[in-house]
């Protein structure tokens, strides 16, 4: 038998190497196919619904041992939006930050690829998308009817998905995870950033109006006997005003608006303007400023 020079055999090694990589890629492109999620194109919101969507509750679990929840409940007066906490178990209702709402319907209603991760309810607690540990996003109408109801899990860095589950189905899918920032139970999150509430001003604000923030929302209430710090009042030339009664806290100050809505305002937005009956905090540096203007 002929032996193979050693350049000779280096080539059959290379060689031999080289159809035991290929083999090895071409045995993984199917499996790789077999393993592709189903997917379709859809929508978190029916489009065609979203007109009829009278409330947006976001309920998330909280980290206590006692498996409790935080709920916020959006509700929509005409073109306007409060909200109400359960932090405060809905003693407190305040003005909603139009443009948060707004973004999320827009994300709602987008049409998105899901994909199918999963067929059985078993699935749902290793994905977090069970009644105890989802992220819970309904939508209902003025009937209390359930538009949309969609509980969220965990989330997945690399592909930037979120696994989530419908009121309907038992099935497990995965989509972009954009809705992901407004799983929030925060209420100063969703409620309006401004002294000066765009519910009163409107979201095109005037370059003259005041864009200074309020801090974060308090379920608190000034102690018998407090004297006012400050009164602040404001007219907003569409027939809106608010007054604000400013007290005292530590280094900084409460604030606790009162608003009074003008003949522009629907009968719903006017009810809900009367009644919102929020309070929160201010710095000293926002007060001094506020108090300049």
């Amino acid at each position: 038998m002929k032996r193979l020079s050693a350049r000779q055999g280096i080539l059959l090694f290379y060689l031999i190497d080289a159809v035991l990589l290929l083999m090895l890629v071409v045995s993984f492109l199917p499996l790789s196919r077999r393993q592709t999620s189903p997917s379709m194109q859809t929508a978190l919101l029916n489009p065609n619904r979203a007109q009829d969507v009278a409330s947006v509750t976001i309920s998330v679990a909280d980290e206590s041992d006692a498996g409790g929840r935080t709920t916020v409940t959006l509700e929509r007066h005409g073109s306007l939006w409060s909200g109400i906490s359960s932090v405060s178990s809905g003693t407190y209702s305040w003005p909603a930050d139009m443009q948060t709402v707004a973004r999320l319907f827009a994300e709602a209603v987008k049409i998105t690829t899901v994909y199918t991760k999963a067929d059985n309810v078993s699935a749902w607690k290793q994905l977090g998308i069970d009644d105890a540990n989802a992220a819970v996003l309904t939508f209902r109408d003025e009937r209390n009817d359930i538009v949309s109801q969609l509980f969220f899990g965990s989330g997945d860095s690399l592909s930037r998905r979120i696994f989530f589950r419908t009121w309907t189905k038992t099935t497990a899918y995965e989509t972009d995870d954009a809705i992901a920032s407004f799983l929030s139970a925060d209420e100063s999150f969703w409620a309006d950033p401004f002294v000066y509430p765009q519910c009163l001003t409107g979201a095109d604000r005037a370059a003259s109006e005041s864009f200074l923030r309020r801090g974060l929302l308090l379920n608190i209430a000034p102690r018998d006997g407090l004297p006012v710090y400050a009164e602040l009042k404001k007219d907003f030339g569409n027939g809106a005003s608010a007054r604000f009664f400013i007290y005292e806290k530590d280094d900084a100050f409460v604030v606790i608006p009162s608003f009074s809505a003008g003949p522009a305002f629907g009968a719903a937005e006017r009810d809900m303007l009367e009644k919102l009956n929020y309070r929160y905090s201010i710095s000293a540096w926002t007060y001094e400023r506020w108090a300049a203007e």
